[in-house]
């Protein structure tokens, strides 16, 4: 759940950044909003993965923590990529 929040304000950043830097630079407010979107996304899914560890540590629950933190990990940078292929897609300039 905290990865799929994560996720959402990753996306919310790129398309956020795209609709603020005007008409003439949609292009490199979007490229801006991903780099500070990846930059968040791997600080957020590495607390992810330490505050999932130290939950769980002596319960021998770390493999699920790591399963789970994979799996989210994996979807979070396939939806990075597709956004930045969208991202790279955007008209640059006037």
């Amino acid at each position: 759940m905290r990865a799929a929040v994560l996720l959402v304000a990753a996306v919310i950043l790129i398309h956020g950044a795209e609709a603020t830097a005007g008409s003439c630079s949609r292009a490199d407010g979007a490229a801006g909003g991903w780099v500070t979107a990846f930059l968040f996304v791997v600080a957020g899914l590495s607390l992810l993965l330490l505050s999932g560890l130290w939950r769980t540590r002596g319960t021998g629950a770390w493999p699920g923590v790591l399963l789970g933190w994979t799996t989210g990990a994996l979807i979070t940078a396939a939806v990075l990529t597709a956004e930045a292929f969208y991202v790279r897609g955007l008209p640059l300039g006037c």
